[in-house]
């Protein structure tokens, strides 16, 4: 499980290579990201305050790819709200809850 973590890395192959191998069979990987658009893979994040923070948003067809690639199905990939600027607008976020 990774909460508010895997968005600091912009490339997520190695960390899912890594869950994959270390999980036993039907283990689950679940985690949040703060959400991209679908055409790109990752990005820096859009707010300047996440953006300086060395944050990154990820596309849910991004997830959905890697996920097939490294050996898991997608149980659950639905947007959300990952947490609230310092102005208090919602910055979107997606769930992801993947089986090996």
């Amino acid at each position: 499980m990774a909460a508010a973590f895997l968005f600091h890395f912009g490339d997520l192959r190695p960390l899912f290579a890594a869950a994959s191998s270390g999980l036993r069979g039907q283990g689950l990987f679940v985690f949040t990201l703060f959400a991209g658009e679908d055409g790109t893979d990752h990005a820096v994040a859009g707010t300047v305050r996440l953006a300086q923070s060395g944050c990154f948003q990820h596309s849910a067809a991004y997830v959905e790819r890697l996920a097939a690639e490294t050996g898991f199905s997608v149980l659950e990939l639905q947007e959300v709200i990952h947490e609230h600027d310092q102005g208090g607008k919602p910055v979107p976020g997606l769930l992801a809850v993947l089986r090996l």
